[in-house]
């Protein structure tokens, strides 16, 4: 997944954890006056203690600045303004470079493995057949 998706997902959960805590405060918040002309006439229901309400505005602000952490570090992480495509394509060339490299590396390790693993099969054989040839004691 490239860095632009994983902005993309980033900022659709610090929306939807926006959306959460404004849902969450808007219902089970206790009613408050705006106003002393205007009397409360009507009790939340479904409102929580004071206690849960604090410490579950903590966690959900803990959530959504931990959210928003995540996508600064992701924007930070894109290429500056000022690079150019050329560099960009020069950053590419050297990863692709890198990147066959560990490719060629890898295939001779499986290589030297898939020797090895030959080795051992043909010495347990030779065990085997040894043990199979010798008479039993």
């Amino acid at each position: 997944m490239d860095r632009i998706t994983q902005l993309q997902d980033g900022i659709d959960q610090l929306q939807h954890t926006m959306l959460t805590c404004i849902d969450y405060l808007h219902t089970r918040a206790p009613l408050l006056p705006t106003s002393t002309d205007i009397p409360i006439t009507k009790k939340n229901e479904i409102a929580e203690t004071e206690e849960q309400l604090k410490a579950t505005k903590k966690e959900l602000a803990g959530s959504f600045c931990r959210l928003i952490k995540q996508n600064e570090i992701l924007i930070e992480s894109l290429p500056d303004l000022s690079c150019t495509e050329e560099s960009q394509m020069r950053e590419i060339s050297v990863a692709q470079e890198e990147t066959e490299k560990d490719v060629l590396a890898l295939e001779t390790a499986i290589k030297k493995a898939e020797e090895l693993k030959a080795l051992i099969s043909e010495t347990l054989l030779t065990i085997q057949e040894d043990q199979l040839s010798s008479p039993h004691t």
